[in-house]
């Protein structure tokens, strides 16, 4: 059975699509790195607008390996874009799906939110495993930033919880603190630079932990510590969801602190 939203939802898909951060950045990394005897997989192919893309941009065949029902899509919308002789869709899962001549260049958005979330590393190792020797990744790299940040909200929606609704809750208020929650924060919010934490060649090994030492820039309480991600996709193209850059459709990383910091 269909999930009724997740990525079966083509509303998940609209809402990438209209993203004109991520289009931009994806569509001039192909432009740049698509050559003309590539065989190209797109993993997790979603739509199926990467793969068209390295069709139009030259690949002489792309694999578009969707395991959900937009796989039904893709077939439908390379016929309709002239490259159906090109596009091959296979649904299944990218690890074990069979390819009958091996990839030269993976290119695959399953960016999360923290970048290194939902295995995407992991999945683009064991695809590269069978691919052709020294075949490219695209993005190349991941790299996760923190920075400290006083966030007003947070502030404010703890106090509720804590002894603002007429009854105390701290228990309740302390789990709260523990959640870790995905939002958008504003750049004005963060009272140190951003940090590397740490930084990873797609098709590499996940880190086990993360890590920095942060500054802060000015005076404030410090409620949270916030992560966000910046990908080298091709050499001179990158993509970040910073806070300070323009808004995507990915969300940052909040992590609340309990207590709080005054620095």
């Amino acid at each position: 059975m269909a999930r009724v939203f997740g990525y079966e939802d083509v509303g998940n898909h609209a809402t990438m699509l209209v993203d004109a951060v991520r289009m931009r950045a994806f569509s001039e990394a192909i432009r740049r790195s698509v050559r003309p005897d590539d065989v190209v997989v797109d993993v997790g192919a979603g739509s199926g607008v990467l793969a068209l893309l390295c069709a139009k941009a030259g690949a002489r065949r792309v694999f578009a390996v969707e395991r959900g029902s937009m796989a039904l899509l893709i077939e439908s919308a390379a016929r309709q874009n002239g490259v159906a002789d090109v596009v091959r869709v296979i649904r299944g899962d990218a690890r074990t799906v069979p390819f009958d001549e091996p990839p030269t260049l993976i290119v695959s958005e399953m960016i999360g939110s923290f970048a290194i979330d939902e295995d995407y590393l992991g999945l683009l190792g064991a695809v590269r495993a069978r691919c052709a020797p020294g075949c490219r990744t695209l993005p190349a790299s991941v790299e996760i930033e923190l920075a400290l940040a006083a966030i007003p909200e947070l502030e404010e929606e703890v106090a509720t919880v804590r002894g603002g609704l007429g009854v105390r809750l701290d228990d309740l208020a302390t789990a709260f603190q523990s959640r870790v929650a995905l939002t958008w924060v504003d750049a004005d919010c963060l009272v140190s630079p951003a940090t590397p934490a740490t930084r990873v060649a797609v098709g590499d090994r996940p880190p086990r932990a993360i890590g920095g030492a942060v500054v802060a820039r000015r005076a404030a309480r410090a409620n949270a510590i916030v992560g966000w991600f910046n990908s080298e996709l091709v050499p001179g193209v990158t993509l970040t969801s910073n806070p300070a850059q323009a808004m995507t459709h990915w969300a940052h990383l909040v992590f609340p602190l309990e207590p709080t910091l005054d620095v």
